[in-house]
């Protein structure tokens, strides 16, 4: 459930869950605001929702799920532990 009321609205007129990735190549910082996209990025879109300023914070933590293994891509708002806690692979 995003925090954003202007997404939440979004997924709600679209009739059910968004699926999106980071506004932002693999090193870069989030931009906090559409005017912060890249360049290069911007050119490659059909349209930009601004909702204002997001409010920030850590990252989506990012998972591969491997057959019977689970492995951390990237380290986020969620700790690993509780993503391995949750998918029941405690000690894997």
């Amino acid at each position: 459930m995003p925090g954003s009321e202007v997404a939440r609205a979004l997924a709600l007129a679209a009739g059910g869950a968004l699926v999106s990735t980071s506004a932002n190549a693999a090193g870069e910082p989030p931009p906090a605001r559409a005017g912060d996209l890249s360049p290069a990025l911007a050119a490659r879109l059909d349209g930009v929702l601004d909702g204002g300023p997001t409010p920030g914070g850590l990252p989506s933590t990012v998972v591969a799920l491997e057959g019977e293994g689970i492995r951390l891509l990237r380290e986020g708002a969620v700790p690993f532990g509780a993503v391995r806690a949750a998918l029941r692979t405690e000690g894997r």
